[in-house]
């Protein structure tokens, strides 16, 4: 599943992928209990990334990084083979997993 828009917002809902991937140039970019076979993309340059999957964090291997913007992580980190990569130059990123409701910022 790809999805992409240069101002607009993009939002995913109770879904199970195989692939995804999203991109916005100013959009927020908001996935709700996502679950995916293979791993995610989801790169913004001025948006914030909301991610919430539906599987646990032990699942995912999780890249996160915001220039400018903080990123908001679980306390728990998997080393799965679901990568979930997630971009931002200025935005904010919040990740949390199914089973976690605690979160750390870095």
């Amino acid at each position: 599943m790809r999805a992409k828009t240069s101002v607009g917002e993009i939002e995913i809902s109770a879904s199970k992928i195989d692939r995804g991937e999203f991109k916005s140039q100013n959009g927020t970019i908001r996935m709700h209990s996502v679950a995916c076979l293979r791993g995610m993309a989801a790169e913004t340059l001025t948006g914030e990334i909301e991610c919430n999957c539906s599987e646990p964090a032990e699942e995912y291997l999780l890249d996160c990084h915001s220039e400018q913007g903080k990123c908001t992580l679980p306390d728990v980190l998997g080393h799965g083979e679901k990568l979930l990569r997630l971009r931002s130059k200025a935005g904010a990123i919040t990740t949390s997993f199914y089973g976690q409701n605690k979160a750390t910022s870095c």
